[in-house]
């Protein structure tokens, strides 16, 4: 018993270390040229998934109902909003590809929501945890997982997202291939004057707006990864939007009630992963 206990402790130290990092040039984030809706003329084509390898498709009967993002192998986070009608094992993960129908199938264990997640009451705590089974191979597929950004974003700072969502631009409603789009995020205080003071907008949410109105997320966009340009970070997942004009919402991840659920709850499911077969 003691040396299980211990194995674990070593394994959670790993996996905290891991999962949760603070940048050395955290300081020097800045505006970069801007590469989803994307009006810029010859901006809106597919993305392969090397460019977002974070990303994955969670289905539900066989259709693509949001994205996620993989924090460990066996651990990916979605918004609650996406998961929570349904038992775990009727969703699926699609994993290894940049189309939402195909790929490599993971089935879904168990899902984790946040203590403050209750659905229709706001977007406090609107996040949760997948584990799935078999984990995903991080070394000989394109997916990787991505590291929790620990700090705080400027006004300003250039930001990536990725997904599956509506483009405005195709006949069919969601493209079947992923798309990325970069936008400047903006203040918290702007962010609600431009909401008309929504008293939803605050410190626990991230707002990013392109005011040239070119590049935002639409519909079928929620659950989104908000990163950097070097798929390092992951800042947040995408809320809710209004459209065109108004700012893109995203849970941020470092507020201060996120960070200390969701650390100790990477580790407590990746502590459960099953060893990889040797190929």
């Amino acid at each position: 018993m003691v040396k299980l206990y211990l194995k674990l402790l070593i394994v959670g130290a790993i996996v905290a270390q891991e999962i949760w990092t603070l940048p050395d040039d955290y300081t020097k984030l800045h505006i970069r040229k801007k590469r989803l809706v994307n009006r810029i003329p010859g901006g809106n084509q597919p993305t392969r998934i090397e460019q977002a390898p974070h990303l994955v498709s969670v289905h539900l009967n066989n259709n693509h109902t949001c994205s996620g993002t993989i924090l460990y192998s066996n651990v990916i986070l979605v918004m609650a909003d996406c998961v929570h009608l349904n038992e775990p094992h009727t969703y699926k993960v699609i994993s290894g590809t940049n189309r939402r129908d195909a790929g490599t199938t993971h089935n879904v264990l168990k899902i984790a929501y946040h203590p403050e997640y209750y659905p229709s009451e706001g977007d406090m705590g609107n996040m949760a945890l997948l584990e799935i089974n078999p984990p995903i191979d991080l070394v000989h597929s394109p997916n990787r997982k991505i590291a929790l950004y620990y700090g705080n974003l400027s006004p300003n700072t250039v930001v990536q997202t990725s997904g599956w969502g509506d483009n405005r631009l195709d006949r069919r409603p969601h493209p079947i291939l992923l798309r990325t789009i970069t936008v400047p995020t903006i203040s918290t205080e702007l962010c609600k004057s431009l909401n008309n003071n929504d008293p939803l907008i605050t410190e626990a949410v991230i707002c990013t707006h392109d005011t040239t109105l070119q590049q935002h997320a639409c519909d079928g966009d929620e659950s989104n990864p908000l990163n950097d340009l070097e798929n390092r970070y992951l800042y947040g997942i995408m809320l809710w939007t209004r459209g065109r004009g108004f700012p893109d919402v995203y849970l941020n991840l470092s507020y201060p009630d996120y960070k200390a659920w969701i650390v100790p709850e990477i580790v407590r499911i990746a502590s459960k992963r099953p060893l990889l077969r040797a190929p």
